[in-house]
């Protein structure tokens, strides 16, 4: 057994875990016990008394509690010792309850974990707003991978817009706002890129996204062409665009790793 192995054997049992653990727990806590070495011990020893109040608060928590042991301590890997503390159990309480039922769809699973290891970082515990736990419960597998494309390319938003003239229709070769928004779905990953436009109005009733837009008018003289002569009118164009709201970002910051 070589030291690495030795490192993770000894962080399972300060977890109060059994020795004999899924290889996907060995492979989770790999990366952390090669960086941190011995260090990844005291950090499971934190994790494992921040968690203990939890203990039969919650019901159902004994079925989650080794994955949620494991997947805290390397989450919380970094994190120094001191700054790990026991959630508040406005946050623990209802995101232990509904991690039961995302067991099977994995995006969510690590948004609630995310979610649950900023709370117990002193540091930055107070952005972690109650209401994240009713917002991801509402969220489908496939609105949480838009929500992590967007993590990974910040400045999705700058190609979101669209012109539209005063009957809605798109001009100056632009896209509308609901076809951007489908191709954001496909590149996320997306089972389901079909219900974009659900997607798209779900995230805008949670405020997790929001659109804002301008008008514009445009006097145009009187022309001619080989159709015709045609008198003066004024040209409308609408700019609409869609943007992340702060509360939408603080989610995605918190929630999304």
């Amino acid at each position: 057994m070589d030291e690495n192995e030795k490192i993770i054997v000894q962080t399972i049992k300060a977890l109060v875990l059994s020795t004999v653990v899924p290889e996907l727990y060995r492979d989770l806590l790999q990366p952390a016990s090669r960086e941190l070495g011995k260090n990844l011990l005291t950090v499971a020893r934190t994790v494992s008394i921040a968690l203990a109040p939890l203990e039969g608060a919650t019901w159902g928590y004994d079925k989650i509690k080794e994955w949620l042991a494991v997947k805290l301590t390397r989450k919380l890997s970094k994190v120094l010792p001191q700054n790990i503390q026991t959630p508040p159990m406005v946050i623990a309480g209802p995101t232990l309850f509904e991690l039961h039922f995302v067991k099977n769809e994995r995006e969510l699973k690590e948004m609630y974990a995310n979610l649950l290891a900023a709370a117990m970082n002193s540091e930055i515990a107070h952005n972690v707003h109650p209401s994240f736990v009713q917002i991801l419960k509402q969220l489908s597998p496939d609105e949480a991978k838009v929500l992590k494309y967007f993590s990974d390319n910040p400045e999705w938003y700058k190609e979101c817009d669209e012109v539209t003239d005063g009957q809605n229709i798109a001009i100056e070769k632009s896209l509308y706002i609901s076809d951007h928004f489908h191709e954001i779905c496909k590149l996320s990953g997306a089972v389901n890129p079909n219900n974009s436009d659900i997607y798209l109005d779900n995230l805008l009733r949670l405020k997790i996204l929001d659109t804002a837009f301008e008008t514009g008018s445009q006097y145009v003289p009187e022309c001619d062409d080989r159709y015709g002569v045609y008198g003066p009118s004024v040209k409308n164009k609408i700019s609409r665009w869609l943007f992340p709201t702060p509360f939408g970002e603080q989610l995605i910051n918190t929630c999304v790793e």
